[in-house]
């Protein structure tokens, strides 16, 4: 079923409908559905003018409702990890669920990702989607209104967030799409390469939560300041790239 853009992508298990949605504008298009609001492609021309999708993504719910990397995904309440599953906010803390050994990651066994959005309004090149996080989910105080609003124009894709709460929370969204920019059948992205204009990043311990030191990039495989293959230095012997299994740090 199809009605200007909006299709039929598939039911949850308990009969609730997931839209896809497309978005065009000239030769750049993007399919987003309404199951973690998530981008399931992005395609756009490459240096030849041929169409290729460089997002990551699957064909069926079904597929998104088995995996666990959040792919397209967007992330919330709180977009990465809360060390110990818990926080002080106003001198009460607050104890959210773990679903990451002992830390809570990416808003909880239910985060945003997990959940259906509403479409709230949408056109030929934009869209609006809609979520209401009630007051105690995972653990967290207040409810939250949000909106993420996605627009396909001038050669980019541009993702904007807005969130009211009805009391003080933590709130950090974030977009977690995986991009492959030779296409996402393509294979590994170890030739592509990276460029970040930061000289420090945060260290983190095991577990993924940032031991509170900020460090120098300099003389480390953390240096990305020049343009290099992501998969240079990514193996190298350096404690947090072995720790992490690659880069996943802040910078």
């Amino acid at each position: 079923m199809k009605t200007d853009g909006k299709t039929l992508f598939g039911q949850m298990p308990d009969g609730t409908p997931v839209e896809e949605f497309l978005l065009q504008s000239g030769p750049f298009s993007c399919r987003i559905i309404t199951y973690g609001a998530a981008v399931r492609t992005l395609t756009v021309p490459d240096r030849a003018g041929r169409p290729v999708d460089v997002a990551l993504g699957f064909d069926r719910l079904e597929d998104y409702l088995r995996q666990d990397k959040y792919l397209g995904a967007i992330l919330g309440r709180y977009a990465n990890r809360i060390g110990g599953s818990r926080f002080t906010l106003n001198g009460q803390q607050f104890l959210l669920n773990a679903n990451d050994g002992a830390n809570h990651l990416h808003g909880g066994n239910v985060g945003f990702s997990h959940q259906v959005w509403a479409a709230q309004e949408w056109g030929a090149d934009f869209l609006t989607l809609s979520l209401l996080s009630p007051h105690g989910q995972e653990g967290y105080p207040g409810d939250l209104h949000v909106q993420v609003a996605y627009a396909l124009q001038n050669g980019a894709l541009s993702i904007s967030y807005r969130a009211q709460s009805s009391r003080d929370t933590l709130c950090n969204l974030s977009s977690h799409i995986y991009f492959n920019l030779s296409g996402h059948q393509s294979g590994p992205v170890a030739g592509q390469y990276i460029q970040l204009h930061a000289g420090r990043y945060t260290p983190a311990a095991p577990g993924g939560i940032p031991t509170g030191e900020i460090a120098a990039v300099d003389a480390t495989p953390m240096d990305l300041r020049s343009p290099q293959p992501i998969g240079a230095h990514i193996a190298a012997p350096f404690p947090q790239l072995v720790q992490a299994g690659g880069y996943d740090h802040n910078w």
